[in-house]
């Protein structure tokens, strides 16, 4: 294990407010190859809804099908009441597809404290390229990848828009894809909390997603592309936006 010395240079500049204790978090699922034992167990919305990825949306004038949205986490920590934070590095690439997702492993037999972890990377990881990591790690995936002045795709929503100019349509077929990215646009979610971690078993940790709150004030038919371009003043607004819809609106670990 090593200090947390990366994310709390970040935490001095971004902050952020803990929320109260998780109940019924200890689950009895038997875990995976994959030995991490903290589990992020995401419950998608629309609405008052539960997401479909088949189902037709309505926002801000559009009619679409979100395809996908996935979440690039990293860097679980843990803080005990004595504010030593320690880190355990881990990089978890999330899907609407499925609802659970490890992000951590606690060696500890039990957290009095706080955890957390980043919606995005340290800006030192951040900036190695995918040619840097072994084959089948997350971070060698290069479709998450956005180039060496943006980094890694924190928040990726990929969908099809039904085209307005063509009112038969069957199918959308004006594809989007929006991305928030750059070292500016990290978020960190965190919780106090206090847990025992049974040997063999799997601690669960929720998180509540309202995917409708992502699109507010954006239209995947106006604005079909967001790269996160720091070079773009209109583009990287437009991601400001979707950064802000997420962690301020549409994402919520409890």
């Amino acid at each position: 294990m090593r200090k947390f010395h990366k994310i709390f240079s970040i935490l001095t500049i971004v902050g952020f407010a803990f929320t109260g204790c998780v109940n019924d978090i200890i689950s009895d699922e038997p875990g995976s190859l994959d030995n991490r034992n903290i589990e992020l167990r995401i419950i998608n919305y629309w609405g008052n809804n539960f997401f479909n990825r088949d189902s037709i949306y309505n926002k801000n004038g559009a009619n679409f099908i979100v395809d996908d949205v996935q979440l690039l986490f990293s860097n679980f920590f843990v803080g005990d009441q004595t504010d030593t934070v320690i880190d355990y590095s881990s990089f978890t690439l999330t899907t609407t597809k499925q609802a659970y997702h490890k992000i951590g492993l606690i060696t500890e037999s039990s957290v009095s404290g706080s955890v957390g972890y980043l919606v995005g990377l340290d800006s030192v990881t951040n900036s190695t390229s995918p040619g840097n990591w072994s084959d089948g790690e997350v971070l060698s995936n290069d479709l998450i990848y956005s180039g060496s002045n943006i980094g890694y795709n924190f928040v990726t929503v990929k969908g099809r828009a039904f085209d307005p100019n063509k009112p038969n349509e069957t199918s959308p077929s004006i594809p989007f894809n929006w991305v928030v990215a750059t070292n500016a646009l990290v978020n960190i979610q965190g919780i106090q909390i206090s847990f025992s971690v049974p040997i063999g078993k799997q601690v669960v940790l929720d998180a509540y997603f309202n995917i409708e709150d992502l699109f507010d004030d954006l239209s995947p038919v106006q604005i079909p592309n967001i790269y996160s371009d720091p070079n773009d003043a209109v583009d990287f607004a437009n991601a400001v936006t979707l950064s802000d819809n997420f962690k301020n609106k549409a994402f919520s670990f409890d």
